[in-house]
């Protein structure tokens, strides 16, 4: 799992979706993106970059465009 391979424990960035299939599709279009695009995707939900796990019960949607 990338997670445990990398060392991954923070959490910066989500999305919801309703089904798995729209999951899959998504995740398929963000890895041929280039890292600065993802960079800005992140700054725009979480501009100081705090690990959001730490606060999950803050609506980070209200954030998005």
């Amino acid at each position: 799992m990338f997670t445990a391979r990398f060392n991954c424990d923070k959490l910066f960035y989500f999305e919801e979706f309703e089904n798995g299939s729209e999951v899959g599709i998504r995740e398929k279009r963000f890895k041929k993106w280039k890292r600065e695009w993802k960079i800005k995707l992140i700054k725009e939900m979480n501009p100081s970059w705090p690990d959001l796990n730490d606060n999950w019960n803050l609506n980070y949607n209200s954030y998005r465009n």
